[in-house]
């Protein structure tokens, strides 16, 4: 699996009484001998956040679209992690949510650390969604248009991390097997996001980023 800034780019939004102009669209891809992925990464700045996207998924099966805070760790049991995870071989209606690891170096499910959420009736991700986490100090909290769909207490991350979002596939267990010339794609009106910045003396800050030639903005 490759990750290519080729499979990261903007869109214009061509939706019937479209809420945007644009959408930023992340693609994975299955070619000849690899897969094409997708990933961008934020400074490992933040210690609990809000953070809500508008986005959809399309595309072939086989395919986890995910975004999620990230610690990584020298062994597994050390990696902290809230996860929104879609999984392009799943039902529309179906996403999961987990506070990592969700397994043992010796490959045992650890139950309690995930689960998989129903959206909200009449809702599917292939279909714009504010899919949003509350990463607090006691939980992650997932819901999807506003409508609570998931909850976990179990080894919520406790140390500032990362946001990443990515598109990928690795013709795993997880993830599925995608056939040769497949294609998925996360497509992204907007991303917003309420957090503390631990270096900046755990000031409450806001920022969203909203399409192209739009402006990225914060506030304190």
């Amino acid at each position: 699996m490759i990750n290519s800034p080729n499979n990261i780019y903007i869109e214009k939004n061509d939706d019937k009484e479209a809420a945007s102009d644009t959408f930023l669209t992340m693609r994975t891809m299955r070619l000849p001998g690899f897969q094409s992925a997708a990933e961008f990464e934020s400074v490992s700045a933040y210690h609990y956040v809000s953070v809500r996207m508008l986005a959809r998924v399309t595309g072939s099966a086989g395919a986890c679209m995910a975004i999620f805070t990230y610690l990584g760790g020298e062994e597994l049991a050390d990696v902290q992690e809230a996860d929104i995870e879609i999984m392009t071989r799943d039902p529309k209606n179906r996403v999961q949510y987990t506070n990592q690891p969700s397994f043992t170096e010796d490959g045992v499910d650890i139950p309690k650390a995930t689960r998989n959420g129903t959206l909200p009736e009449g809702v599917e991700w292939d279909n714009w969604v504010v899919h949003r986490l509350d990463w607090t100090p006691k939980r992650s909290t997932w819901y999807a248009n506003d409508q609570e769909v998931a909850s976990i207490e179990f080894q919520t991350p406790k140390d500032p991390a990362q946001i990443i979002l990515n598109a990928w596939s690795d013709g795993g267990s997880w993830s599925g097997n995608m056939s040769l010339n497949g294609a998925a794609y996360m497509q992204i009106q907007w991303i917003d996001m309420v957090y503390n910045v631990t270096k900046d003396k755990e000031e409450k800050r806001r920022i969203r980023w909203q399409g192209v030639g739009e402006r990225c903005w914060a506030r304190r």
